[in-house]
């Protein structure tokens, strides 16, 4: 704690770097941060998670994100679809 604030630092980060510890009213906040600004391009889960994750921590951050991103109306109307283009018609050729 410095200062009043909480800091964490990750027993698994390669580098040895103190995460600030979010608190549940200011984690919207920091998503719409490095979610939806427009230098963040509304990256996916995972962008948005590596992201976040660098300097931020809370339990249940990642569930979090994941929900957040796929309730993100911007990522939803441009998101490009996974179904296969749909084939070409079979036009029937009539038996002489």
């Amino acid at each position: 704690m410095n200062q009043g604030v909480l800091y964490r630092y990750s027993p698994h980060a390669e580098v040895e770097e103190a995460q600030l510890v979010v608190p549940t009213h200011e984690r919207e906040k920091i998503l719409k941060l490095h979610h939806d600004a427009p230098t963040y391009a509304h990256y996916g889960t995972d962008g948005t998670f590596s992201r976040i994750s660098s300097k931020y921590y809370w339990t249940g951050m990642r569930k979090f994100i994941a929900d957040y991103v796929k309730s993100c109306s911007e990522c939803i109307r441009y998101k490009a679809t996974n179904q296969k283009p749909a084939g070409l018609l079979q036009t029937p050729v009539p038996a002489q």
